[in-house]
């Protein structure tokens, strides 16, 4: 799923990595990331 939502939108770089290296149960992480980024996850 996380590999859907990173190929739905091109994320930087940093969050391309995050969302195969963070597994599923660690999903929160990934969100926190994204909006200390400023970047919407959709």
């Amino acid at each position: 799923m996380a590999v859907s939502l990173g190929a739905c939108e091109p994320p930087p770089d940093v969050v391309v990595p995050l969302y195969d290296v963070v597994p599923v149960e660690n999903r929160p992480i990934q969100v926190i990331f994204l909006e200390d980024s400023s970047n919407p996850p959709f």
